[in-house]
Parts: C-alpha cells; sequence; structure tokens
C-alpha cells in the first residue's frame, strides 16, 4: 500500500543578495487530500515560498535555513520530480504556455508526462470540466482571454491528479460564473488524495479550503505626495462610435457600439470570459485593429498605435493582465519609470518623481533599485499602476488590474485612483478610468457599469452582479 505523500516545511529563511529576508523561519505541514491556503499582503512571500517549494527559486535568492521535505514519488527540487510529480500554475498563466502548442496540446503534454496513457483524452476532459469549448480547446494562447488562459493553466495543473498541486493566484481572474468549475476540480483534489498548496488573496477560493496559513507582512513607506498635473479641457475623455471589433478569425466580438468615458469618470466594462473585454481596450489603445471611430477629447485618434500623435499616445496608458509580459526584464524599476516621464521631467528631477510614484503605490524605494522578475506579482502590478500614472495620461486603461493584490493594496490603489480622477474635474484635468474587473469592491467604486452582451455594449445597473460578471 502506497504511503500518503506530505510536505513538510520546518524555519524556512530565504535571503536574498542584499541581506532581506522575502520569507523567514516559515513552517507549514500539508497531509494528502488537505487543501492548504497561503495568504498574505502582497510583497509578504507567498510567491517566494511557492518557488522554494518547486526548488526553482531565482538568481540572486537562495534559501539560507531550514528545511523542505517532501515525502512522496520523486526527489524534491528536481526537474524530473517537477515534470512528473507537481502540477503547478504560475501568477501569469499567458506567459507560462507555450505560445505554439494549443490548449488541448499544453494540457496534454502535462498528462503524458505524469504517466497518462490516454493523455489528449484526459486533456479534452479536464479542459471541458473547467468550462472551456471545442474552439477554445484548439486554440493556442494568444487566442484565449485571461481567464480561459488561467484555466488552461490550472488544468494543466490538475490533469491526471499528480501528487503535489501548487497553484499561484490560479481564480485571479475569473468571474464568478467561471469560477465555480475551478473550485470544484480543485477541491476534488480531496478525493484524489494529493498535497494542494494555492497561495491567494481571492476570499472565494480561501473559503474551501482546509486551513490558511499567513505570510508575514512587508514594510511600506507611508509617504504620500500629490501629483503635479496639467489642467486640461473637455468634458468627454472617450468616446466609442460605432465601435466594431472581431478576433483573429474574424468572429464579431462587438458590431456598431457605442461607448463615452466623461472627464474624471470611472466606467467597468463587464461580460463573461472570452467575450472581448481585453480586445475592445487594446483597441482603445491602437493595438488591435477596429472599426468605426475612436474620439479623446473630441478629436478623432488613428486606428494604429503607430499612426497616433505622441500627444494622443501620451494620454492613454495601459495597465495590462499580465504586467511580467510588459516591464522589461532588462531594465530596473527606476529606468522603467524614468523612460515614462523624459517628456514631463528634467533629468535631475526623474530619480525622486519615480520614488514619490513608489510612494503612491505603496511600494518602498528599495524596489527602484530592482529587476521585474525579483518582485512578487503585486509588486509587478503595482510597478505597471506607477509607469502608466508617469506619463499623467488623460485616459487610464486597466485589464484586471487589482487582480493580483490583496484587499488593503487594492484598496490603496482605488483611493489614489479616486484622488487623481477628483482633482478638479470642473477644469477637465480628473483622470478618467475604462477598467475591466472582477473585483465587486472595485466595482463598487464605478460610476457606471457597462457590459458586452450579445456583441453590443449595454448599461447595466449600478453595483449589480450582471448574470455573465
Amino acid at each position: 500500500m502506497t504511503t500518503p505523500s506530505t510536505l513538510r516545511v520546518r524555519g524556512l529563511t530565504i535571503t536574498d543578495d542584499r541581506g532581506n529576508h522575502p520569507l523567514h523561519l516559515f513552517d507549514f505541514d500539508a497531509a494528502a487530500g488537505e487543501i492548504v491556503a497561503l495568504v498574505g499582503p502582497s510583497g509578504s512571500g507567498k510567491t517566494t515560498a511557492v518557488s522554494a517549494l518547486l526548488g526553482v527559486l531565482p538568481r540572486g535568492v537562495a534559501v539560507t535555513a531550514g528545511s523542505v521535505v517532501w515525502s512522496g514519488p520523486g526527489e524534491h527540487g528536481t526537474r524530473s520530480w517537477r515534470g512528473t510529480t507537481v502540477g503547478y500554475a504560475a501568477q501569469d498563466p499567458a506567459s507560462a504556455l507555450h505560445p505554439g502548442y494549443t490548449a488541448c496540446r499544453s494540457v496534454a503534454e502535462a498528462a503524458r508526462m505524469r504517466g497518462s496513457a490516454r493523455h489528449v483524452a484526459a486533456a479534452r476532459s479536464v479542459l471541458s470540466e473547467l468550462g472551456l469549448t471545442d474552439e477554445q480547446i484548439g486554440s493556442p494562447p494568444h487566442r484565449l482571454s485571461g481567464g480561459q488562459a488561467q484555466r488552461v493553466a490550472v488544468a494543466r495543473a490538475l490533469v491526471a491528479s499528480p501528487p503535489l498541486v501548487i497553484l499561484d493566484e490560479p481564480t485571479s481572474g475569473l468571474d464568478d460564473v467561471t469560477l465555480q468549475p475551478v473550485l470544484a476540480a480543485i477541491t476534488a483534489r480531496r478525493r484524489a488524495n494529493g498535497v494542494t498548496i494555492v497561495a491567494t488573496h481571492d476570499p472565494r477560493l480561501i473559503a474551501v479550503c482546509d486551513r490558511v496559513l499567513r505570510t508575514a507582512p512587508a514594510v511600506h513607506h507611508d509617504t504620500m505626495s500629490v501629483f503635479d498635473r496639467v489642467v486640461r479641457s473637455g468634458t468627454t475623455a472617450l468616446e466609442l462610435t460605432d465601435f466594431g471589433i472581431r478576433t483573429e478569425q474574424g468572429r464579431v466580438l462587438l458590431d456598431g457600439s457605442t461607448l463615452d468615458v466623461r472627464t474624471g469618470e470611472f466606467v467597468v466594462l463587464r461580460g463573461h470570459s472570452g467575450c472581448g473585454k481585453t480586445t475592445l481596450l487594446r483597441a482603445v489603445c491602437g493595438l488591435h485593429p477596429f472599426d468605426g471611430t475612436v474620439k479623446l477629447d473630441g478629436h478623432a485618434v488613428a486606428a494604429r498605435v503607430g499612426e497616433r500623435t505622441p500627444e494622443s499616445r501620451a494620454a492613454i496608458a495601459l495597465v495590462g493582465q499580465n504586467p511580467r509580459d510588459a516591464l522589461n526584464p532588462a531594465h530596473n524599476i527606476e529606468r522603467i519609470l524614468r523612460r515614462q516621464m523624459r517628456q514631463l521631467h528634467p533629468r535631475a528631477d526623474r530619480r525622486a518623481e519615480a520614488e514619490r510614484l513608489l510612494d503612491r503605490v505603496a511600494l518602498p524605494r528599495g524596489v527602484l533599485r530592482r529587476r521585474p522578475h525579483e518582485l512578487s506579482g503585486g509588486q509587478r502590478q503595482r510597478v505597471a499602476i506607477a509607469r502608466a500614472l508617469a506619463g499623467r495620461p488623460r485616459l487610464l486603461i486597466a485589464d484586471e488590474m487589482t487582480a493580483s493584490l490583496d484587499h488593503n493594496t487594492a484598496m490603496h490603489i482605488t483611493d489614489l485612483l479616486d484622488e487623481l480622477r477628483h482633482a478638479d474635474t470642473e477644469t477637465g484635468s480628473g483622470l478618467s478610468i475604462l477598467a475591466t474587473t472582477h473585483d465587486e469592491h472595485l466595482t463598487a467604486r464605478a460610476d457606471r457599469v457597462v457590459e458586452i452582451h450579445k456583441a453590443s455594449i449595454i448599461e447595466t445597473p449600478l453595483h449589480t452582479r450582471s448574470a455573465h460578471p
């Protein structure tokens, strides 16, 4: 009879090359059939703990005390162990999936490595259970929405019931409808008698876990400052008229729709996974073809970002779902922020402005010296927000910008955005925001909620949950 697997962590301390401890004297046990949640503020060490459990800490970070003991198949920390014994879903699912593989092939490959004789059938089965359609199962990552890619990553982790499953923010981009089959698949791990670890901020996922472990919070500077801003004129920031978008395969996502975002207004865009929310945001930014007209402050802008004037490009800032892809891995955070403020500040003032930006998004100033891969997912998200604000945009386009943030940090960011959008709206200087989100707390701050439904944009009752949130 096979002995049930267990994971045991004792006194685990992680130290970086600056002498900081992202994780200090961490202890926990996880038994077969148990689902354990790692919970804590952004930057408190959850993703570092996950990396240590996998035996793949990044360069410049090392285990300096304690141990991770795996009692189960394979040798902990080896590449073969990770391939055959561990199911892992990373925080940035689209980045982790092979760009040339369909969803089915990505999941089938994981099943094959775990010894499944019918790996393709197993892949199709788990993808269907997680609510993906036949078309989505046969699509590569770039044709999937963020929520669909996230479910593919979860399917890859769960397929063929590996003895150990580690999921890093597996539900952050899922609405309540698409969440349910994912929760069902995770809780089914109890019957499979495997060890399951989830790092999460999502209270909906925490509620189904057997135990909750809290990582120690990071210390942040409390200094706040007020952005200098240029007074702008006009009462309507964004107007979409007769607006239409399609997928690369020609499927109509929107047809002849209209939407406006007024100066200082916060509009939330809702809709079921795959309906076109992210594509709409990318089209507004000039990153996806569209039909119809996009106007900024009453002036039409070119469809492609490369054909837009420098002023119209600077007026719109995008915070996407995957900051790991958006932030240059070769640059440190100071250089990333300074590049956005070249037209606004003399060279001598840029360091101070970068520090003020980090203060505003509740990050320590020491982050300026780090590169994106040295930060947690929530810290990268806040850097992406700071970079977007560095150029003093007229319009902020945000795609699930609080999904990787804990509740307190998300509320801090929302308070900051409220301050910026209410900054003297009578003179037309307030920041306007168009955002997609599944965060009900963020939605509650919105002035209006609109929904993509049957290829149209419709107004929905404010602060009322949609049938397809």
